[in-house]
């Protein structure tokens, strides 16, 4: 009974993966997948509470860690409320603040639930296998619909042909860091046909989404892989194939097209410019942009000119998207590693990365010991997750917490790969 209800709740738990990149909202409540996940999440709780006892017990050292990390983010929330109310910002920017914070404090719980729901090898092969009966026929039909009822370009997840472009990178991401699982499940078994068919939908997705990050992300997750497989022949020729193959789609694309790909320098022109675009083309971008003449371009520079200013511990959560040279329109940064340089600092920047340099190297260790491929996938996934930050804002996503809370779960995996 206890197995039926656990394989129950790692069902939802690569449901709630998969249908997180898509950010669709449930029809007629008007519930967003997040909101709707939230109470699958205490019946679990409320389930395992009641069957085993020793379901709240952790080790000494999380504790630690989790008291250290509440400490951290309430220390950056009472920075970031009196530099909010410092600006006389609306209740909005406050009700904001309190909402970002709450999810991440949720972050680490959530990580940890996740370690609680996958215990063993068994778990986490039925959690990657639901995913891709989840993510394969999932994409195909999204294909189907921009190419041929939308008749676009590029695929992404609208379901009524409006907002045709929302919605394209958490998707692409969300696949992105799933990958090193799907990738590593193939080298295993090149032959299944599900693992041919995974691994073709990633390619072909990296392909038509049109996202930046996710071709980035597959690739140097496919390198990094390959890398450690050196001494696999084998596996190396099948990796290198793989590393080609988007890459042969990608420069299809005459140079300049490439360039309009990864800098979106002329990318805009293609689509609508939006509002803030034209309003900052003359109050704020000037003529020297630290990295790109884009507006992601200038939000870096802000991010990053703005942390000199508050250098150790950073300007408080919440406060990037309140700065004055903003004027009033809440953008973030994009970028999550300028994100929490800026509000948090060079402390919590460096809390950040050594955290997650923790497990990511805790895991190669474990799969150079144990050769079990688990462990280089999450070493990789982790890698993809960092690298990822650098084009998004999504720490404070569920989808953040699932990467760590995989990793975490997969290094108490005891079992050799077979």
């Amino acid at each position: 009974m206890s197995v039926i209800i656990n394989n129950f709740f790692i069902f939802f738990l690569s449901l709630y993966t998969i249908l997180w990149g898509t950010g669709w909202n449930i029809k007629y409540i008007n519930l967003n997948i997040s909101e709707f996940f939230f109470p699958i999440i205490f019946s679990y709780i409320l389930i395992k509470t009641i069957l085993d006892k020793n379901f709240f017990k952790i080790r000494l050292s999380s504790v630690l860690f989790v008291s250290l990390f509440f400490l951290l983010i309430l220390s950056f929330f009472i920075k970031g409320y009196f530099e909010i109310n410092q600006f006389d910002q609306s209740t909005n920017d406050v009700l904001y603040l309190y909402g970002y914070t709450i999810k991440l404090l949720l972050f680490i719980f959530f990580a940890l639930l996740v370690k609680k729901i996958i215990t063993n090898e068994k778990d986490l092969k039925f959690y990657i296998n639901c995913s891709l009966f989840i993510l394969v026929p999932l994409y195909i039909y999204l294909h189907y619909r921009y190419m041929y009822v939308y008749q676009t370009y590029h695929t992404g997840v609208s379901l009524d042909g409006t907002g045709l472009k929302n919605g394209k990178n958490s998707f692409g991401g969300m696949i992105a860091l799933i990958y090193p699982f799907i990738f590593c499940k193939f080298i295993k078994n090149p032959k299944n046909f599900l693992n041919i068919l995974s691994i073709i939908i990633v390619v072909v997705a990296s392909y038509y989404l049109y996202s930046r990050s996710m071709t980035i992300v597959v690739i140097f997750e496919t390198i990094i892989i390959s890398l450690v497989l050196l001494n696999s022949f084998k596996k190396l020729i099948i990796s290198v194939i793989l590393i080609l193959v988007p890459i042969i789609f990608l420069f299809q694309k005459n140079q300049e097209d490439i360039n309009e790909y990864f800098s979106k320098s002329q990318y805009t022109s293609k689509q609508e410019i939006s509002i803030i675009d034209n309003e900052f083309e003359d109050k704020a971008r000037g003529p020297n942009y630290l990295i790109f003449d884009t507006h992601r371009g200038w939000l870096l520079h802000e991010a990053l000119i703005g942390a000199k200013n508050n250098y150790f511990f950073g300007s408080g959560i919440s406060t990037f998207r309140i700065r004055e040279s903003n004027y009033g329109s809440k953008t973030e940064t994009h970028n999550d590693l300028a994100l929490v340089l800026y509000e948090t600092g060079i402390f919590g920047f460096l809390f950040l990365l050594i955290s997650i340099g923790i497990i990511s190297i805790k895991s190669l260790n474990l799969y150079k010991k144990t050769n079990n491929l688990h462990f280089l996938a999450a070493f990789s996934s982790l890698f993809g997750l960092v690298l990822l930050m650098n084009f998004s804002n999504f720490i404070n996503t569920f989808m953040f917490a699932i990467i760590v809370g995989l990793s975490l779960a997969i290094q108490n995996f005891k079992k050799k790969d077979e």
